[in-house]
């Protein structure tokens, strides 16, 4: 199914009380159930303007939104890439990365399918072992366990087998698993820590980004983190670890909006240009040169598959971030 702009289903049959899913693939010619499923779970299809089930009955009146083109996974292939990795760690089952800024996961048919992958760059690292064989002919996204944003950076693992993929999934699910991040927020955060929670729901006229609520009947996700003051920089920034209890898309980057304390630099959630004056010219700059939000996953812990022992892995902040830390110290050191 080929969708050049979002599509609005109107339901008009009286009498409708049929599953959503089921209604669609009716509706839909040559997409799966699946496919359909997966798109609903995501967030692509909306139910008038709010996320829900697959197993939502629907009814006459009810408005079907297809945000943008449902087109199977294999419709994208998977590439050779000689994009350099930065490994922390590495054996016969599972590799752990310190994912560098302005690289995707895997391929997006958003994107276009196009660009080196994190996904592409490990099977090609992998490539005398053959991992995932059959797998490259049917999903873009062999191996992966977990997600960062394009422009997150941070440590992330990889499965090189299906007994591992399984294994370290089922801990992210139960959250059995240590996630930390480091972030820079813009504003003051008074509190030492904050426990957050809210519904996240996809933004209607911006499918890329998500809306931190606390409407529950908005149809969003629940999603809950802890966040824990660092430091303060003349209470115009603030640096905070933050511990994911759920795993939620945007979870952090939407929840510090809503919070009013957006991260910085984020070009989806904070597009405040302005730099207060308080700070020396070079961090001004710094701060007017971001083009990516200030969010690193510094600490990832799990139990290892095979041997059963906890792993914990420090991933280094990258390049900017670790620069714009050293200009805000100096600020200090020079004021005092």
């Amino acid at each position: 199914m080929d969708l050049k702009t979002p599509r609005e289903i109107k339901v008009t049959e009286e009498n409708t009380k049929e599953r959503i899913d089921l209604y669609l693939k009716k509706k839909l010619t040559g997409v799966s159930r699946s496919l359909i499923q997966e798109a609903l779970k995501n967030g692509k299809i909306l139910l008038n303007e709010l996320m829900t089930s697959y197993k939502t009955i629907i009814k006459q009146g009810d408005s079907l939104k297809i945000l943008e083109p449902l087109v199977a996974h294999s419709k994208i292939k998977l590439s050779p890439s000689s994009l350099p990795l930065s490994i922390l760690y590495e054996d016969s089952d599972l590799i752990v990365v310190n994912k560098e800024t302005s690289i995707s996961i895997h391929p997006s048919l958003s994107e276009g399918g196009l660009g080196k992958t994190l996904v592409e760059a490990l099977l090609t690292h992998c490539e005398k072992e053959n991992l995932w064989q059959k797998e490259r002919q049917i999903s873009e996204r062999p191996g992966v366990v977990h997600r960062l944003d394009k422009n997150t950076t941070g440590a992330l693992v990889w499965a090189k087998n299906e007994k591992t993929l399984l294994h370290l999934q089922k801990q992210f699910k139960e959250k059995t698993n240590k996630r930390e991040y480091l972030v820079l927020l813009e504003g003051e955060m008074k509190e030492k820590q904050i426990l957050f929670e809210s519904f996240l729901v996809r933004d209607t006229k911006n499918k890329t980004r998500f809306t931190s609520t606390q409407e529950k009947n908005k149809g969003g996700k629940w999603a809950k983190s802890l966040f824990k003051l660092e430091t303060t920089y003349s209470s115009k920034y603030t640096l905070c670890s933050v511990t994911l209890h759920t795993g939620r898309t945007h979870q952090i980057r939407a929840q510090a909006k809503e919070l009013g304390l957006p991260v910085l630099g984020d070009p989806l959630y904070n597009i405040k240009k302005t730099v207060s004056e308080v700070f020396s010219l070079r961090t001004r700059k710094l701060i007017e040169k971001l083009s990516r939000q200030m969010l690193h996953a510094k600490t990832l812990g799990f139990i290892h598959p095979r041997t059963e022992t906890f792993l914990n892995f420090e991933a280094p902040l990258p390049e900017d971030f670790k620069t714009l830390l050293e200009s805000f110290e100096l600020h200090y050191k020079t004021m005092c």
